[in-house]
């Protein structure tokens, strides 16, 4: 017996529905995927150590009417900070001194000028980077850049050569951390941390304390004022352990 037409349409709702309804999520399948259930912990490792090492950022910069003469000028004092460096016995490979930019300057214009600006001269920057192993070098490095004419000393990093090394001793210890935390808090609630379920490493980040040297920071007696302090190496983990039975 054929079906009448409003029944065809009430099966066409109905399963339609039974369709979307098999299609959604239940509680405890998909959903709770989304939000991984367990003891969340951030576990923190720091190692502190005297620096042996610093890390100098020279600035040079000159103006000249020509793109040559200006580039010429920057090289110049380049060339004069570089042999100071090398006669401190400073090896090439703790030297940089690869970035050149080169800009023209633009002639201001009155209010009543309707054509282009003009090019008036050009500038040339160099930046010079130095690692100086032998930190009691520091003040002749200094003076000795000033007197060949750089225009800036930027900020004195302070780093260590044993970085790596120390950087996993960090993330040992943040590792630990973050399992003791675990134990702490499921040993509170009477449970216990079951597996591993999901882990983050954070990057390493030395944390350098910066002593500012610029020119004007020298005293009287031409020397530079400068504390070393200690540098910081920091690890942070998060992880999320099962809950298990006690």
């Amino acid at each position: 017996m054929p079906l009448s037409p409003e029944i065809n349409r009430l099966t066409t709702v109905a399963l339609s529905v039974l369709l979307l309804a098999a299609c959604l999520p239940t509680e405890g399948t998909a959903m709770a995927d989304d939000n991984l259930r367990g003891i969340n912990v951030r576990g923190v490792g720091e190692v502190r150590i005297e620096p042996d090492l610093l890390r100098v950022d020279f600035d040079v910069t000159k103006q000249s009417s020509t793109v040559s003469a200006a580039r010429e000028a920057t090289d110049e004092v380049t060339r004069a900070v570089l042999q100071i460096v090398r006669s401190l016995g400073v090896e090439d490979r703790d030297m940089v001194a690869a970035t050149i930019r080169v800009h023209p300057m633009y002639r201001r214009q009155n209010s009543n000028s309707s054509g282009p600006p003009s090019i008036e001269g050009f500038q040339a920057n160099r930046s010079i980077n130095v690692t100086l192993r032998d930190m009691d070098q520091l003040d002749a490095l200094l003076k000795g850049a000033v007197e060949a004419g750089v225009n800036g000393i930027g900020n004195i990093n302070l780093d260590t050569s044993r970085r790596v090394e120390l950087e996993r001793q960090a993330l040992d210890r943040a590792i630990a951390d973050a399992i003791d935390q675990a134990q702490h808090v499921a040993s509170q609630f009477g449970v216990s941390a079951g597996t591993l379920l999901d882990v983050q490493v954070g990057s390493h980040t030395p944390s350098p304390v910066r002593a500012e040297a610029r020119m004007m920071a020298m005293d009287s007696s031409g020397g530079v004022p400068f504390a070393g302090g200690e540098l910081s190496i920091t690890s942070r983990v998060s992880a999320v352990f099962a809950i298990g039975p006690n």
